[in-house]
């Protein structure tokens, strides 16, 4: 809990606390009521529904790994207080981070990481050993249970960290082919001035990497321009909208950097959509590099 309140001190202090209250009154309710593809659902019942469907094939499969594991350590350390003290902490770990996964509604591959970790605990407790004196059933139960870890490690180790790095490697020595690189090249080929401004339309990526990489200034906070096409009808997102093109307006960025390959909410494009951004960048700016299906660099005429 002291630790907890850090991050609120933080936000006290500078100034940022009804900022902070008022995302969780405008913004949350939307996010909350959007699939895993951000876009938002029909109706409550179908919410409901989808993420009962989710969390039981996702929970599930949680289960199905762990069960097995805990069961076994349990009943083999039947007169030890603390080894079983030990096996409900581990089942609590395991449930509340699938649990979590549920509140977020967002059963994305990269937040189940947490949990396949504790998943993968439990599935461990099968190569438990038993006592000396214990059944020789019980030894050959035991043996058995080598089969399904040894059969999942050997699966996980088909791609091995020396793989990975191998891959990692070969990736590195090839940086032309990165977007993020791409991008960056081109700002930096731009002399920028320090008062030169880009503002990016990415998700979490690219985008902000070619930014880092180019040392290059943000004209606006939006980062991520994903919140201004969640709900767009909503007051919120609409409240969202004008910031974002009174900034703009105001900020003049030298070069707008709009990223192609992104999971739009609902589909389709999104400065078609976005009507107001799309006609603001066709007064206002011209297309300075282009790849098609990949991302579109615009400067300020």
């Amino acid at each position: 809990a002291l630790v907890a309140t850090v991050p609120f001190l933080w936000i006290i202090k500078n100034g940022g606390y009804t900022s902070f209250i008022g995302i969780y009154e405008s913004f949350f309710p939307i996010y909350a009521n959007s699939r895993y593809d951000l876009f938002h659902y029909s109706s409550n019942a179908e919410r409901l529904d989808n993420l009962l469907k989710s969390y039981l094939m996702y929970g599930g499969g949680a289960l199905l790994l762990s069960l097995p594991g805990l069961i076994w350590a349990w009943t083999i350390k039947a007169g030890n207080t603390l080894t079983r003290q030990r096996i409900m902490q581990l089942a609590l770990m395991v449930f509340a981070f699938t649990f979590y996964e549920l509140i977020a509604g967002k059963f994305w591959i990269n937040h189940m990481l947490p949990s396949a970790y504790w998943v993968l605990l439990c599935l461990a407790l099968l190569l438990t050993r038993p006592e000396d004196n214990a059944r020789p059933r019980t030894k050959i139960l035991a043996i058995i249970f080598l089969v399904p870890v040894g059969l999942s490690g050997y699966c996980f180790a088909q791609t091995s960290f020396l793989q990975m790095q191998t891959a990692h490697n070969k990736e590195v020595q090839t940086p032309e082919k990165w977007r993020a690189r791409q991008i960056a090249t081109f700002l930096e080929a731009q002399h920028l001035q320090a008062e030169d401004t880009v503002q990016v339309l990415d998700v979490t990526g690219d985008g902000q990497a070619a930014l880092l990489q180019a040392k290059a200034t943000t004209a606006t906070r939006h980062l991520i321009d994903v919140p201004l096409y969640m709900e767009p009808d909503s007051a919120a997102t609409k409240a969202l909208r004008e910031e974002f093109i009174q900034d703009l307006a105001a900020k003049k960025p030298r070069f707008i950097v709009y990223v192609e390959q992104f999971l739009h909410p609902g589909g389709g494009n999104r400065l078609q959509e976005f009507k107001s951004l799309a006609a603001m960048i066709e007064q206002d700016y011209v297309i300075a590099e282009k790849h098609d299906g990949d991302y579109i660099i615009y400067r300020r005429k």
